[in-house]
């Protein structure tokens, strides 16, 4: 009858306009801040005294973060990321088939377990001993970094294969020291350039360039956040 044909129509058009909007939220607003970064760096001028295509980027973010590198392969000539690969442990001959193997910690978790320390040893050669004392002290300032930062970051670490009293020797090992040169520019989130910036990021003569939404809100989740951000070399810091 008409009254159930009308019940069907309205019923289909709450679905369309859910789902629809879904869609565009998926698709213009949700996690954009991986498009509009690079999008930016491909339009922008190059940092002072780097050659036009000659750029150095290292993108600093979870490996499901999945940056367009089409859109600046013509401005830089080298793009890092994380390394996302699953590495096992050597088997023991003698255990035979009955041991399980054992994954091995992966780079991009102790980027987001331990940044100061990754940051220090990958890129300055500093012992992860002195990078996780460091990171300790800035652990009890939760004044400077605010509430929300010191919970979802520097508190309990987000992967239970490497602890905080272990990462010192697990960085050691699972990572080269010095083993990456200072780029010219930096993709990272919002909260995770603040915990770099007094020990790291500042003291190299970085800068906040630019910041793009990544999502309407910050979800806690670990290696993210709501705004992503273009940190660019640039004299020595005198912040």
């Amino acid at each position: 009858d008409k009254r159930l044909w009308r019940w069907r129509v309205l019923f289909a058009q709450v679905n369309v306009a859910a789902f629809a909007g879904f869609v565009l939220y998926t698709a213009i607003i949700y996690q954009r801040g991986a498009f509009e970064s690079l999008a930016y760096i491909r339009h922008a001028a190059p940092p002072a005294g780097v050659r036009p295509g000659e750029q150095t980027v290292h993108v600093l973010t979870p490996c499901h973060w999945s940056p367009a590198f089409s859109a600046v392969h013509t401005v830089a000539k080298d793009i890092v990321l994380n390394n996302c690969s699953v590495e096992l442990a050597p088997a023991d001959p003698a255990a035979g088939l009955a041991e399980r193997p054992r994954r091995l910690p992966m780079e991009h978790h102790l980027w987001i377990d331990h940044p100061l320390e990754f940051a220090l040893w990958v890129y300055l050669g500093t012992d992860p001993v002195d990078g996780a004392a460091i990171a300790a002290r800035q652990r009890a300032d939760v004044k400077r970094f605010g509430g929300a930062l010191f919970r979802r970051q520097t508190g309990a670490v987000a992967h239970d294969d490497v602890p905080r009293e272990a990462a010192p020797e697990v960085i050691r090992a699972r990572l080269r020291a010095n083993s990456r040169q200072l780029p010219d520019r930096f993709v990272i989130f919002e909260s995770y350039a603040a915990w770099l910036h007094p020990a790291f990021l500042g003291p190299l003569g970085y800068r906040r360039e630019a910041s793009f939404m990544h999502q309407p809100y910050d979800p806690g989740a670990p290696g993210e956040g709501q705004n992503v951000e273009v940190w660019t070399r640039v004299t020595p810091s005198t912040e």
